[in-house]
């Protein structure tokens, strides 16, 4: 029901938006407990596979003290020499960093304390992790270095909100984070350094609730969202000015991917005049959109893009359960090709090098790195 339908007042607002936040905190929680519960089924025999060090545990007996490997959170550093991953009991996972071939050597960075880490990336300076911890209303974003596992918090502001967090090659020791008073208020976009934590205000809340910034963080378009889909905002001189509304259905996959590496174009995913989802660009100039990639056979569910340039070079489409991964650049028509010859029929890659040469990939709950260079796959667990 709109807010014309209801008219409610202040207090009545507030307390929809409340109820809104708490839902939307509940929800997070049931799935947070849901993954471990089903990393902890398998933990004895995942450990075993990959040789890890052992955690001390406090309690064999009880599950929630039962050492996990989180392969969903895989992820390889910047420079491709590094792993991280997340490990350990319920409410206690650290982060663990190991030489890329050899993760039995890996070693935690100390962040287990103040119910653990829920969810992490490496910052592409390969010195720093941002990371945020389960359970926290104000979704703290946190950076720690790798090196001495001194942390920071980034969102210092007394109430501040974190949302989305942006990175750039260009400019690996800053980042674009979102910060809003409310769950539902519009953000604010900052400017912060990820050793210091010192922040400037780029973008103010007004127009639109997402940003879209170019590689030297400069905001070059943004959008907003309703129930009947989204529009998308080019940034000008004067201020806004919306480009193309795009229809959703409640529901459906279609959304803003991101800004293309010549900063007048964004990627979405839509299927407007078609039966299934395509890959579209919007011209920020002209608001024209042009397909990419349009299959008959299923609805585009994910790309790939190099980091260092954001070029799109493949995509996967989904029909029914299974997922096939296709190229767009040619060149990378073989690496296409392994993954999908991988168990499962839903590979997906979890995280890239900057060089774009060393892949983490999850295929039927097992994960491999793939060294693109010599065309290896290696499997480090075994469900």
């Amino acid at each position: 029901m709109s807010e014309n339908d209801r008219r409610p007042g202040p207090i009545s607002s507030a307390v929809l938006q409340l109820l809104l936040f708490v839902a939307l905190l509940a929800s997070a929680v049931v799935l947070y407990l849901r993954s471990d519960d089903r990393a902890s089924d398998n933990s004895a025999e995942l450990n075993a596979i990959i040789r890890l060090p052992n955690v001390q545990q406090t309690d064999q007996s009880s599950a929630a003290s039962v050492s996990t490997f989180d392969g969903d959170a895989l992820q390889v550093s910047p420079d491709g020499t590094r792993l991280a991953f997340l490990r350990g009991p319920r409410f206690h996972r650290d982060i663990w960093i190991a030489p890329r071939e050899a993760i039995e050597d890996a070693v935690p960075l100390g962040l287990a304390e103040d119910q653990g880490v829920l969810q992490f990336e490496w910052a592409l300076d390969n010195v720093h992790i941002i990371f945020r911890r389960p359970f926290d209303v104000l979704n703290q974003v946190y950076t720690a270095d790798v090196a001495t596992g001194h942390t920071i918090a980034l969102n210092s502001f007394e109430g501040s909100i974190a949302g989305g967090i942006s990175l750039s090659p260009r400019h690996p020791e800053e980042a674009l984070l979102r910060l809003g008073d409310s769950p539902v208020a519009e953000p604010d976009l900052y400017l912060v350094n990820l050793a210091s934590g010192a922040m400037q205000l780029i973008e103010p809340a007004g127009t639109v609730g997402e940003f879209y910034a170019d590689e030297n963080f400069v905001v070059r378009a943004g959008r907003t969202l309703d129930t009947q889909g989204f529009t998308i905002f080019a940034r000008r001189d004067a201020g806004w000015e919306q480009v193309r509304f795009v229809a959703r259905e409640p529901g459906e996959q279609a959304g803003v991917l991101y800004l293309g590496a010549t900063r007048n174009r964004i990627y979405i995913l839509d299927d407007e005049g078609r039966n299934t989802i395509a890959l579209s660009s919007i011209d920020l100039a002209t608001g024209e959109r042009d397909i990419v990639a349009a299959p008959e056979d299923g609805d585009v569910v994910q790309v790939l893009r190099a980091p260092a340039t954001s070029d799109i070079f493949a995509y996967a489409v989904a029909e029914g359960e299974n997922i096939e991964w296709r190229a767009l650049d040619s060149g990378f028509s073989s690496d296409m090709d392994q993954l999908n010859a991988l168990p499962g029929d839903q590979a997906r890659v979890v995280s890239q090098s900057l060089d774009n040469l060393t892949w983490t990939i999850e295929a039927a709950n097992n994960f491999y790195i793939f060294d693109r260079a010599s065309g290896a796959i290696t499997q480090i667990t075994s469900y």
